[in-house]
C-alpha cells in the first residue's frame, strides 16, 4: 500500500545523485558493486578520515550509479530466492517459526535494498576491505585507526560540491546491523507524507521499524524471540502464538486488511503477525524499485 511512495522518496534520491537509464550495466558484476568502492584499492576515488570513526569517499558520479545498478541487481536475485524459499515453506505448510523466521530475512534484506535507493544503509566492513579504505592514509593517520574483524559503518550518499561527484560518508555504527537497518528505514520513511487511508499503513509501519516510544517491537526484536528466546515456539506453542501471522503471511490482502484496524495492540500474536506486514509492504515496494530501474 505504500510502494508509490516508497518509490517517489528512492526516484527522488537517485536523481539527486545523477542515475540515468544509460548508467544500468549492459552486464552486472559483483566484482563492480558498492563495497568494490570501499575496498578496491585501485579504485578512483579520494578518501579522507575524519577522527577515528569517520571517512568520507569523493567519486565520480557515474562509477557510483554503475555500482548501486550493480547492488540493487544482486540483492534482487538474493531476495527472489528468499521468497520461493518462503512459498515453498507455505506450500509445505511447514512449522510456523521456520517462515517467521525466513520471511523475517527475506524483509530485512529488502529494507537495506530500498535504503541504500535511498542514500542511507548499513553495511559491514571485514578487517581486509575496511584496510582497502586505511592504506590510503598517510602512516601517522594509519596508526590511529582501529581495525577489528567486523566493521559496521552507516553510510550517506549525498551529490558532491563539484558537479559529476558523489560523496559517501561512512560513519562506524552500532555493533547490531539488524536493529540499526530497521531503525534507519524508520528514519528514511519520513520522508513519506500521505493524508489518506495509507496514513494508518504509516503509522504502523514506523511504530513497528522505530518501536522507540511504541509499544510495538522492532522487528530484529521479534526475530530474536521466535529464533532463540523461545525455543518452544518450534512446537504447539509457536503454532498457537503464530495463528494470525500464518493466516495473513500468504496473502497481501489479508495482510493489509489486518493493518487497517485502528485498534491493533501489539500483542504476542499480533507482534507474529507485524512481521507479515512488514513483508508486504517492503515486498511490494522492493519489486515496484526494480520494475520502474529496469533491473529484472
Amino acid at each position: 500500500m505504500l510502494e508509490t511512495d516508497f518509490l517517489g522518496i528512492s526516484l527522488k534520491h537517485l536523481s539527486a545523485i545523477g542515475l540515468r537509464g544509460e548508467d544500468r550495466p549492459q552486464q552486472y558484476k559483483y566484482s563492480h558493486t558498492i563495497k568494490n568502492i570501499f575496498s578496491d584499492r585501485s579504485a578512483h576515488r579520494q578518501v579522507s578520515f575524519i577522527g577515528t570513526s569517520r571517512v568520507q569517499i569523493t567519486i565520480a558520479a557515474g562509477e557510483y550509479t554503475q555500482a548501486i545498478y550493480n547492488d540493487l541487481y544482486f540483492g534482487h536475485v538474493r531476495i527472489t530466492e528468499q521468497c520461493k524459499n518462503l512459498e515453498c515453506l507455505l506450500d509445505s505448510d511447514a512449522q510456523p517459526a521456520w517462515v517467521l523466521v525466513t520471511a523475517y530475512y527475506a524483509a530485512y534484506f529488502m529494507a537495506n535494498e530500498i535504503s541504500k535507493a535511498n542514500g542511507k544503509f548499513v553495511t559491514n566492513l571485514t578487517d581486509l576491505e575496511f584496510q582497502g579504505l586505511v592504506s590510503t592514509q598517510p602512516p601517522s593517520i594509519q596508526k590511529t585507526i582501529k581495525i577489528d574483524s567486523n566493521n559496521p559503518f552507516v553510510v550517506a550518499v549525498e551529490h558532491g560540491d563539484m558537479s559529476g561527484e558523489v560523496v559517501l560518508t561512512l560513519t562506524k555504527s552500532s555493533p547490531k546491523p539488524h536493529k540499526m537497518t530497521w531503525s534507519n528505514l524508520g528514519q528514511i520513511t519520513n520522508g513519506i507524507e500521505v493524508t489518506d487511508e495509507r496514513l494508518t499503513y504509516l503509522t504502523l509501519l514506523k511504530s513497528i521499524m522505530l518501536s522507540e516510544g511504541s509499544d510495538w517491537e522492532n522487528p530484529s526484536t521479534v526475530r530474536n524471540i521466535w529464533n532463540y528466546s523461545q525455543s518452544n515456539y518450534f512446537g504447539e506453542k509457536g503454532n498457537e502464538v503464530a495463528k494470525t501471522f500464518y493466516s495473513i503471511i500468504k496473502s497481501p490482502k489479508s495482510t493489509f486488511r489486518w493493518a487497517r484496524n485502528n485498534n491493533l495492540k501489539p500483542s504476542v500474536e499480533n507482534l507474529a503477525a507485524s512481521i507479515a506486514y512488514v513483508y508486504h509492504t517492503l515486498r511490494l515496494s522492493h519489486n515496484s524499485l526494480i520494475e520502474r530501474l529496469k533491473i529484472a
